[in-house]
């Protein structure tokens, strides 16, 4: 159970993060999902407060240094698709509609007007707007939905392999044979998804989503043991970011569901590509690890989360703080001890 920071400490610095713009130095802003990791596994107000400062001193940036040469009103969510610099005014805009009408009613419709892109920001867009939903902070599942319109990045792909008839495993399985090792241009995780989506070969492999009784569990044993076996960033990015989805999917409409599960999907093929499409031994049952891998290397249970949180509040790494927190609310799920190990490697407890 998270130790969740109750001071209302949380709601003041996310409400002061507003000043700060969605770009960052070298980076994204990711000052407000950190705070909301670091408050759910029991950080103090002076580290909470410390992280925010840190932050401020070190990567934020203005938000006047941003500013929008586009008026906005209501419905025209597509006009503001790659404009960055609308970014503050439609956080502003849709707070004050969350305000009003609830933050299902606000999801609903930006959703419907703009293409669900769970890769929009290199998956930030989506993890921001899961953690404003689990805070309950309007003004952060506001700049959530305003991240996810001005950094739509919809992957959307019409030669899907049909014909593909197999295991979501079997899949990146085949999709290795082919692109394993394959270097794509480009430094960052959307150039490099990019490259990808460009490459005639990968077009016509693709596959469409396997069918299996819970396609949302199969994409999440993808994502762990895929970083487990390589450390990679994007791939830490694909598990925080399926863990995201789990909260916005207690909130939108039934019927959204299987085509945005295609959309996850597509984009964690798409990245897994981008990396080098790495193999990937078969992942054996949870129940078969936990009686072999894990307590071969010591036994981890649920009073050694205490330990890990207690080096994540330490930590001024925001991405280390993120995957700290969503490993053990997956592991909440499901208590695959990869989510353990992977916690324990990114933290430096194992080789």
């Amino acid at each position: 159970m998270l130790i969740i920071n109750e001071s209302g400490v949380l709601h003041t610095l996310l409400d002061a993060n507003k000043k700060f713009a969605l770009a960052a130095k070298g980076t994204t802003n990711h000052c407000p999902m950190a705070l909301v990791a670091l408050a759910n596994m029991g950080a103090s107000d002076q580290v909470l407060q410390e992280f925010f400062d840190y932050w401020w001193e070190t990567f934020a940036i203005d938000v006047t240094a941003m500013t929008s040469t586009l008026s906005f009103q209501r419905h025209n969510y597509r006009l503001c698709i790659g404009q960055a610099s609308c970014f503050s005014e439609l956080q502003a805009y849709l707070t004050q509609r969350v305000l009003v009408e609830g933050i299902r009613a606000v999801l609903a419709e930006v959703l419907n007007e703009i293409p669900f892109a769970p890769a929009s920001g290199a998956f930030h867009s989506l993890i921001r707007l899961a953690y404003g939903i689990r805070a309950e902070h309007k003004g952060e599942v506001a700049a959530g939905l305003a991240a996810m319109i001005v950094n739509n990045f919809p992957i959307r792909l019409s030669t899907l392999n049909s014909e593909f008839d197999g295991s979501m495993e079997g899949a990146f399985a085949q999709l290795s044979l082919v692109f394993g090792g394959r270097k794509f241009a480009g430094e960052m995780i959307t150039s490099k998804m990019r490259a990808v989506m460009a490459d005639k070969e990968f077009l016509l492999m693709c596959p469409t989503l396997p069918h299996c009784d819970d396609a949302l569990a199969g994409m999440r044993v993808l994502a762990i043991h895929c970083y487990f076996r390589t450390q990679n960033f994007t791939a830490l990015h694909m598990v925080t970011a399926l863990q995201a989805f789990s909260d916005l999917a207690a909130l939108i409409p039934e019927m959204w569901f299987s085509r945005m599960m295609g959309d996850l999907w597509v984009a964690l093929c798409v990245a897994y590509v981008s990396i080098g499409a790495p193999a990937l031994p078969p992942a054996q049952p949870v129940t078969l690890l936990m009686n072999s891998d894990v307590q071969g290397q010591g036994g981890l249970n649920m009073q050694d989360w205490e330990g890990l949180f207690a080096l994540a509040l330490r930590s001024k790494d925001d991405h280390v703080i993120k995957m700290t927190y969503s490993c053990f609310l997956e592991y909440q799920i499901v208590p695959n001890p990869l989510y353990l190990q992977s916690v324990r490697l990114i933290h430096g407890l194992v080789n």
